[in-house]
Order: structure tokens, then C-alpha cells, then sequence
């Protein structure tokens, strides 16, 4: 079915007055879709994108999502109603784990465009109520639930990584396999937040990927402590891991300029 069929009904589903509640966000984003995109027939283009969409609702579906938006190549959904909050979060990791295993079965079908996709989930308080003026509303999420969401989502670009939430949504849960990445200052912000990798379900993690996973959580506490050349003996040993990289360049930075304030191990994401 066309994805303007299917958001069109998830949005149908959230009709009524503003309320406030609990809730959790899934944003995705695909990497290099303008570059990819330039130069394809645009008719050729839409079929493309709409299985692609169509790949990453079903997942969402499947563990009790809603759809709430979709631009360009973003998708934001929702999980939200009479669950648990750990239920609603278990929902939101396993459609996350899911969509990436689609994701990648959808490169390799060669489609004419590869999209690998970067998800970001967070928890918390959201409205949902019509927005907009004069004669078009939309019913959307709103808080900064949202804004977070997108700010985590983005650092995946930096980390190297495809799956980041918010200690929010994985300390209530322990079916998931997550690492901690540090404590980030995002993008306009004014509170920094602790970052997880989703790395999968437990059963699916391999021997040697915990083996790194320790080394990494070495070189982070070395670097959380100002230890610049310790973190970067160790980093340097798993370096073909992403956010060990970006650690590692990041305390070889410190080592020749040292952060002017007092350290206290927040990374600082200037960058959205």
C-alpha cells in the first residue's frame, strides 16, 4: 500500500483533544539519500522509497507503534497508550533491531539506492495535539521529547554507529543488549544525557563483540577520568570500532590542548 495510505491512517488513530503522557520516540534517518537520490527518475525514486517505508513501518506495527511522520527520508513513531513504560520501550527497541535487519536485506536488493539508516529512541512526557494555522493541522508529538530524539538519532553519524537511546529507555529493561557510549552535552541543549548503543538482542551478541565492549568500557572510564594517553592505548587496540575512534582522536586532542574547564567527562556535541 502507498506509505501516504498507511501515515494517513496512523494519524486518523491519534485523533482527539491535546493531552500530555508518557511515550517514546523512534526517529530514523538514512544516510547519504540526497547524493544517492540525484539523478534518478523521480517515478523510479518514489517506488524505491516507498518500499523502503514500507519495510520500516511494518516493524513498528508489528511491536504496537504508531507512525506519526514521515519527511523526506526520516521516520518518526510513536509508542504511547495503556502499556507499561517498559513494555512501550521493549516495543520501541525490538522495532529499532528489526527495521536495521530490514534494512539491510533492502541494500542488497539492488534497487538502484542504498540507504543505510540511523535510529535514535528516547522517553519521556510529550503532548500530542494539533498543530499548524488557518487551514492545515497536523496531529504531531510535541515536547522535547522529539528535539532529543532527533539530537541522538544524529550522533549516530558521529559515533559510527546505528542504533542510540537514552539511559531513560534502557534502564527499565534488561532483554537488550546495550553498552554505554558517555555522558553528551547535545546540540542545544542544557542538560547532558548518558547514551546506550542498541547492539541487539542478548542472545545475538557474539563472544568476541562483549570482549570489545569491556575494552571499550576501559578506555571510556579512562577518558571520563582525564586520562588522555591510557584511554588512547586502549581505544587504539579496538579502533576499528566507531565510537572507540571517536574517543580515540578525541583524546588525542586533549593530549595537546587540554578542555579549559574543569573536566567532567561530557562530550560536548556542538553539531547537530
Amino acid at each position: 500500500k502507498p506509505v501516504v495510505e498507511e501515515l494517513a491512517r496512523d494519524r486518523a488513530l491519534l485523533k482527539g483533544p491535546p493531552k500530555k503522557l508518557y511515550g517514546v520516540c523512534l526517529m530514523t534517518d538514512a544516510e547519504r539519500y540526497t547524493t544517492a537520490s540525484e539523478g534518478m527518475d523521480p517515478g523510479e525514486l518514489a517506488k524505491v522509497m516507498n518500499t523502503y517505508f514500507e519495510g520500516l513501518f511494518r516493524p513498528v506495527k508489528e511491536h504496537g507503534g504508531t507512525i506519526s511522520d514521515v519527511t523526506g527520508d526520516s521516520m518518526l513513531a510513536i509508542w504511547t497508550g495503556n502499556k507499561s513504560e517498559e513494555e512501550l520501550e521493549e516495543g520501541a527497541l525490538s522495532a529499532a533491531i528489526d527495521l536495521i535487519e530490514w534494512v539491510e536485506t533492502f541494500n542488497q536488493k539492488g534497487l538502484g539506492l542504498r540507504l543505510p539508516t540511523r535510529v535514535g529512541i528516547h522517553s519521556g512526557i510529550l503532548a500530542l495535539g494539533n498543530i499548524g494555522a488557518l487551514d492545515h493541522y497536523e496531529f504531531t508529538p510535541i515536547g522535547d521529547i522529539v528535539n532529543t530524539t532527533s539530537r541522538i538519532e544524529g550522533l549516530n553519524k558521529y559515533l559510527g554507529t546505528k542504533i542510540l537511546a537514552s539511559e531513560a529507555i534502557i534502564s527499565k529493561t534488561n532483554k537488550f543488549y546495550a553498552i554505554k557510549l558517555g555522558t553528551f552535552l547535545l546540540a542545544g541543549k542544557l542538560v547532558p544525557i548518558v547514551i546506550y548503543e542498541v547492539k541487539g538482542r542478548k542472545r545475538e551478541i557474539t563472544r568476541q563483540q562483549r570482549q570489545i565492549d569491556r575494552d571499550f568500557a576501559k578506555g571510556l572510564e579512562a577518558f571520563t577520568q582525564g586520562d588522555w594517553q591510557l584511554a588512547i592505548d586502549i581505544f587504539s587496540r579496538i579502533s576499528s570500532y566507531g565510537p572507540a575512534r571517536f574517543y580515540m582522536d578525541m583524546a588525542k586532542g586533549f593530549l595537546l590542548s587540554p578542555p579549559d574547564e574543569p573536566w567532567d567527562g561530557v562530550v560536548r556535541v556542538i553539531k547537530k
